[in-house]
């Protein structure tokens, strides 16, 4: 019989289905409550306008057993403090969170864009050489990051970061709890796609896992490296771009990660199984010879809404190139997710042209 799980965070769908192929019955607290969440077990949606505090009631009424927390909450230490005072934590705790998270302390150990003053007036900014980013101290996937201005004032809730062009990607590792971490691979990210109607710096999708020299490899295995001090355990990822050849981390994502269920599904590996036994001792569960992984460059897109609209009756999102699928009469305001899209392909472009022929044949209407 399978072991219940609780997964908390802003979208549980991906953590949860990873979960039923690692042997356990997901119960998921997230905002969206989607359809396909709900088909491979209970749902308890989180209020808008409860989040994040709202989870920690919230997980007082799921049945007893472990948790593990998903995108958002690693920037809410005292949620994840709270929930586990009664419930074992799968994952990196308050304390950790705290320093991991700290882009002054995380630049100590590895090499990041540089944290700058704010721009003042007539300084360069809105992506003019030798401008900055206004990025939010508790951001995630994006939000809240802009080019800074000449008026931005110094405040305790964000930070300023030099701007560099690059290509965005993601480094997924396997930390244990003594001795070096395994780097499981590198996808690409898709960030602000207009095909996707993504607004500005909002995450909306992977690709991958990809080919990586054996330059970038060590690069990413010394990062790995420098960041052992911080007690990390588990599935953590590492977001990072390429300026020529220098590798600048932007943040660590200390959790299962959007990207994990895209190597899950190309290494044949039930990852969450993997991370699961970092922290309890019982074996990871082995995967069916359906679920064996294909070997494929996987993607996964984010649909934002370009106006907002009532989710018909009729959608187009069937089949298995669509997930994070919202109810009908849901209400999608622009700007705002709508569902997430997956292909596979052999190569990174013929799978990204995939996605883009699919936001484009799917987008509302």
């Amino acid at each position: 019989m399978s072991r219940t799980l609780l997964i908390v965070g802003a979208s549980g769908r991906a953590a949860a289905a990873s979960a039923v192929r690692a042997g356990w019955q997901p119960v998921v607290i997230d905002l969206f409550a989607d359809n396909d969440t709900r088909a491979v077990g209970p749902v308890i949606p989180c209020p808008m306008d409860e989040y994040p505090q709202g989870f920690v009631a919230l997980a007082g009424q799921a049945p007893p057993g472990p948790w593990m927390y998903t995108g958002g909450l690693e920037n809410d230490p005292e949620v994840v403090e709270a929930i586990s005072r009664d419930r074992e934590l799968f994952g990196v705790g308050p304390e950790v969170l705290k320093r991991v998270r700290d882009p002054f302390e995380l630049s100590k150990v590895v090499r990041m864009p540089r944290i700058v003053e704010p721009p003042g007036a007539g300084g360069p900014h809105r992506g003019e050489p030798g401008g900055s980013l206004r990025k939010p101290l508790r951001g995630a996937g994006g939000l809240g990051i802009r080019f800074a201005g000449e008026l931005d004032l110094p405040t305790p809730e964000y930070y300023f970061q030099e701007f560099i062009l690059g290509p965005s990607y993601s480094a997924l590792f396997l930390f244990p709890a003594s001795g070096s971490p395994e780097l499981l691979g590198v996808c690409s990210q898709l960030i602000g796609e207009w095909w996707l109607h993504a607004p500005p710096f909002h995450y909306c999708g992977n690709i991958g896992p990809l080919p990586t020299d054996n330059a970038l490899t060590a690069e990413l295995t010394r990062i790995g490296e420098a960041l052992r001090p911080f007690g990390l355990r588990g599935l953590i990822g590492v977001d990072f771009i390429l300026s020529g050849d220098r590798v600048l981390v932007l943040e660590v994502n200390p959790r299962y990660t959007a990207s994990v269920e895209l190597y899950e599904r190309a290494l044949g590996r039930s990852l969450l199984a993997e991370h699961i036994a970092h922290f309890e001792t019982s074996r990871p569960h082995p995967l069916s010879e359906a679920e064996r992984g294909d070997r494929k460059i996987h993607g996964k897109a984010i649909l934002y809404a370009p106006r907002t609209f009532v989710v018909p009756a009729d959608h187009p999102w069937r089949g298995s190139n669509f997930a994070d699928i919202p109810a009908v009469g849901s209400v999608i305001s622009a700007g705002q997710p709508v569902v997430t899209l997956f292909a596979a392909a052999d190569t990174e472009p013929e799978c990204r042209e995939r996605l883009l022929e699919l936001a484009r044949v799917s987008a509302p209407r």
